[in-house]
């Protein structure tokens, strides 16, 4: 017999497969269509019988012929499909749902195109699963009550202890949220959008705003999220594309020097102030202390070891304890404080503000925010090094390096820790 055979699907008919014979190189036989516009081929052991090459090619172009596209199947999408038929009889059984297996490429297809190349099937499901199933449906006004309330209540202090949370932090908190609330009032938290944020962020009373305070905005929309992914008003993929929002990338911000008060703005303070604002400055000033700290600190704490302040962790910033070394200027003006006992400041955070700003206008000193503490920590690294002022004032060494380095002389530095009483200052 001679190789290659033709075997045409009928007499006269055009659709015909070939069978090619056994080699040196091959010792079986091989069966060749063509369907799909495709070359299909499939090996056989042996020429003639039921599983022969020529009963395969006599039925291949029979089916051929009958435009049956099984034919365009190889040995292994064929298996693939026939147990593809399995998994989904199995399905059937367990589930009583019926799924043909058309319709399960179908749906496998489409679900794919909308998921895209970030997530796979199966992660969506268990997301689902875990998530969104779970998801309650929360006006925003209502999510935001009970998370504003969260916040209050976090301010409130145990006896002797410090509270969880600043009450200033509660209180901008507050402006930043209520703002935001009332800017998408009436949406379900699930059923917020990109674009509810873009509108609020790019809102005329937000752009006129500078970028650090328009980023503190964001901080604020994206602590309370997340509060409401935490409560199951929002899942994490939601979350996770509402803070993909265009303009709710936080803007640069290009640092600018800290400002500070003088040798001489620290002297006629001291000299103007009560005795119950002095030290408060005093320790602000000459130990580094920050404003909410003063107004926290005990005369126990000031006094505890001979030469040294203890801020300790309960009113440290960071919740971090820390000892200031208190040098000659320092011990002058808090000497006549040596029996004190209890808080160093008795009044609100308010009255001392307000009483500071009279004095500052009196003086005739104009305002700097944070002033005091940004005086020492700047005339201490002057004379210290980052190392001890960092330890000291609490900071970050590398963040001291960057803001505080190179703004005062040392000839300063000396003067703003000669600051005494009823001594004269150079400024």
């Amino acid at each position: 017999m001679k190789f290659p055979i033709k075997v045409f699907a009928r007499r006269n008919s055009p659709i015909f497969t070939t069978i090619y014979g056994q080699t040196k190189a091959r010792r079986g036989y091989r069966v060749a269509w063509r369907a799909d516009g495709e070359r299909k081929m499939q090996s056989f052991a042996k020429f003639k019988g039921e599983d022969g090459a020529l009963c395969f090619a006599q039925k291949t172009a029979r089916s051929l012929a009958r435009g049956s596209r099984t034919v365009a199947l190889s040995s292994k999408e064929a298996n693939d499909a026939l147990l593809a038929r399995e998994i989904l009889d199995s399905f059937r059984r367990e589930t009583g749902r019926r799924v043909s297996l058309l319709e399960a490429v179908q749906g496998y297809r489409d679900a794919i195109r909308q998921l895209g190349k970030e997530h796979s099937l199966t992660e969506t499901v268990e997301f689902f699963k875990k998530n969104a199933a779970l998801i309650t449906a929360v006006k925003v006004e209502e999510a935001a009550q009970r998370f504003l309330a969260e916040k209050d209540e976090r301010t409130k202090a145990p006896d002797g202890k410090r509270a969880k949370l600043s009450a200033n932090y509660a209180y901008m908190m507050r402006l930043f949220v209520e703002k935001f609330v009332k800017a998408v009032s009436g949406h379900m938290v699930c059923d917020l959008q990109p674009r509810h944020l873009d509108a609020f962020m790019g809102s005329p009373a937000l752009t006129r705003l500078a970028d650090k305070s328009r980023n503190h905005h964001r901080n604020a929309i994206g602590t309370f999220l997340r509060w409401c992914v935490e409560e199951k008003m929002l899942n994490e993929l939601q979350l996770e594309k509402l803070l993909k929002a265009k303009r709710m990338e936080k803007d640069a911000i290009d640092e600018m020097d800290p400002e500070f008060y003088r040798p001489s703005d620290l002297k006629k303070l001291l000299d103007a102030a009560d005795e119950e604002i002095r030290p408060v400055i005093a320790l602000s000033a000459l130990a580094g202390l920050r404003v909410t700290e003063s107004l926290r600190i005990s005369w126990e704490s000031v006094f505890k070891r001979d030469g040294y302040v203890t801020v300790d962790a309960r009113i440290a910033k960071g919740r971090f304890r820390r000892i200031v070394t208190m040098g000659e200027a320092l011990c002058a003006w808090l000497k006549p404080y040596r029996k004190r006992t209890g808080k160093v400041w008795h009044l609100s955070a308010d009255s001392f503000h307000e009483r500071f700003q009279a004095l500052r206008k009196k003086q005739r000193i104009r305002p700097i925010k944070n002033g005091l503490r940004h005086g020492f920590v700047t005339h201490h690294f002057q004379l210290h090094g980052e190392e001890k002022t960092a330890k000291e004032a609490g900071h970050d060494a590398k963040m001291l390096h960057e803001h505080y380095k190179g703004l005062a002389t040392e000839q300063e530095a000396e003067a703003w820790f000669s600051v005494r009483p009823g001594k004269a200052v150079k400024r």
